[in-house]
């Protein structure tokens, strides 16, 4: 278990389960994305073309963390609101989160 008062704790295999289909995920958008863009087929026919997107898409999502997560990102800022201002502003962005 984990000391944080929360009480969350996830184990390790669970974290490489994540992993595991976030890995997945990359691959298949970039085959789904080549396929589409080039032809079926194409990204069988392209191994480097797709690890290549897949680092891309890493790059993508690590940008987008530190954005969110970083020491001047969104999180940082919104704890520096009233938690009422907070929630409204969290509220808008998961609303244009689905939409």
């Amino acid at each position: 278990m984990s000391d944080y008062d929360d009480g969350l704790y996830v184990s390790n295999d669970t974290i490489l389960d994540w992993a595991a289909h976030t890995v997945d995920s990359y691959v298949a958008t970039a085959v789904y994305r080549l396929d589409a863009t080039f032809g079926e087929g194409y990204a069988k026919a392209n191994p480097a073309l797709v690890a290549g997107y897949v680092h891309v898409l890493r790059l993508h999502c690590k940008e987008l963390d530190e954005l969110w997560n970083g020491e001047d990102g969104i999180m940082s800022a919104l704890n520096t609101l009233p938690q009422e201002e907070c929630n409204r502003v969290l509220k808008h962005l998961m609303h244009l989160r689905t939409s």
